[in-house]
């Protein structure tokens, strides 16, 4: 205090100064601190932790690490996505690893016109995985209507695993989604 006031400088001015400093920093780094935090709750809690296939948010794939500041996720592209730790926190957080049914399902959207019923287009995906019935849960398939449009349908195709490989889960949703795609461009050649 007696330095201060030799150079002339008042006490008051010297707090005032020292406050704005100490919020301008507390601002700055307030969300990386977030995520500090959030990453040492995340690695303490059971919920989620590395090799798991979750969703956070809209990303769904594998956890490679969950480190400080950010949680790595290697998603169906091969992709490594890194989201804040306070983004996971936050988030909805789907764990497929530590669910009991291994249900695996494929969203898409066909032209209205293009399919004669629904059961039919069921039927016939339920054909395209004929390979692959060993692995599915008899009985478990399921083609649903998420929404109708006006010239779309959006369909939910669902079946449940009998063990979660996730090796297994892409090559049978690759063989479905290549029939739908077959499917569809079916339907266009015969509108046409």
């Amino acid at each position: 205090i007696s330095i201060f006031g030799l150079f002339g400088i008042s006490l008051a001015h010297m707090f005032t100064t020292l406050s704005i400093v100490a919020a301008a920093i507390a601002i700055i780094s307030k969300d990386f601190f977030a995520d500090i935090i959030s990453g040492v709750v995340i690695s303490f809690s059971k919920e989620i932790s590395i090799d798991d296939h979750v969703k956070i948010g809209d990303h769904r794939g594998k956890i490679l690490d969950i480190n400080i500041a950010k949680t790595a996720l290697l998603n169906e592209d091969d992709d490594i996505i890194f989201i804040p730790n306070s983004t996971v926190f936050t988030s909805d957080v789907i764990n497929y690893t530590k669910k009991q049914i291994k249900k695996t399902s494929i969203e898409f959207e066909i032209p209205s016109g293009s399919i004669d019923s629904i059961e039919e287009l069921e039927e016939q995906l339920i054909l395209s995985l004929v390979e692959y019935h060993h692995l599915i849960e008899p009985n478990s398939y399921y083609l649903r209507v998420v929404h109708i449009k006006k010239d779309l349908l959006s369909l939910k195709f669902q079946y449940n695993l009998i063990q979660f490989s996730r090796e297994m889960e892409r090559t049978i949703k690759r063989k479905a989604v290549r029939h739908i795609v077959k499917n569809i461009s079916a339907a266009k050649t015969v509108q046409k």
